[in-house]
């Protein structure tokens, strides 16, 4: 949980270049600054970290972890990229815990945005969504209904996967660059989990 009141997903936690414990979700979800805590307890959870800087073009947050409170499993690592094309097959894992699957549709114009056909739920921005493995984006919202922008998060039901809103997604190998070019907390990030 970030703040008091928003309910995101991590997208991976890992050790920049500086040893320090930082994990990424959507920038959307808090701002520099905001305690993170569990959202399975809010009420009870210790904060195990804080928001420490935000890229709004790519629609990122960096969060500083307390590693006596929060850590990967060690010696783990996680593979990541390459971009998946039109037609691909990418799957997301929400914070709950669920796995959904559908199809690439392909870059959204003139944005970094990839649309794919997979649910975005309230809570899901963030979530990190993988290609035959990889951890290819992160999870931002449902794109909505054409010529309108983008919105957060939006329940599907039990929709038809090819008759849902489209969801969005920005490209990890684009949110790790970035991170790496800023020099800031985060930089050279390998995600572990």
């Amino acid at each position: 949980m970030v703040g008091q009141f928003q309910t995101c997903t991590l997208t991976t936690i890992g050790h920049d270049d500086n040893r320090r414990l930082v994990g990424l979700t959507s920038g959307h979800c808090g701002d520099v600054g905001d305690d993170i805590q569990l959202a399975e307890h809010p009420t009870t959870s210790e904060v195990v970290g804080k928001v420490v800087s935000e890229n709004p073009g790519l629609d990122f947050a960096v969060i500083e972890f307390d590693s006596s409170l929060a850590a990967p499993k060690p010696n783990s690592r996680l593979d990541t990229g390459p971009d998946p094309s039109a037609g691909e097959e990418v799957c997301k894992r929400s914070r709950a815990g669920k796995l959904d699957c559908g199809t690439v549709l392909g870059l959204l114009e003139q944005t970094p945005i990839t649309l794919n056909r997979t649910c975005s739920m309230p809570g899901d921005s963030g979530a990190p969504v993988f290609a035959d493995g990889r951890l290819v984006g992160m999870n931002a919202g449902t794109h909505g209904e054409p010529g309108r922008a983008p919105s957060r998060d939006s329940p599907c039901g039990d929709q038809p996967v090819d008759s849902r809103n489209p969801a969005y997604t920005f490209s990890i190998s684009d949110v790790l660059d970035a991170l790496r070019k800023s020099g800031n907390v985060g930089s050279g990030l390998i995600p572990e989990a």
